[in-house]
């Protein structure tokens, strides 16, 4: 899927936070 990149930035900034 392709979304906006401040979408995909978000998404792997709060997967890294849930991550830690």
């Amino acid at each position: 899927m392709k979304l906006i990149p401040k979408t995909s930035f978000y998404m792997t900034f709060l997967t890294n936070f849930s991550e830690k």
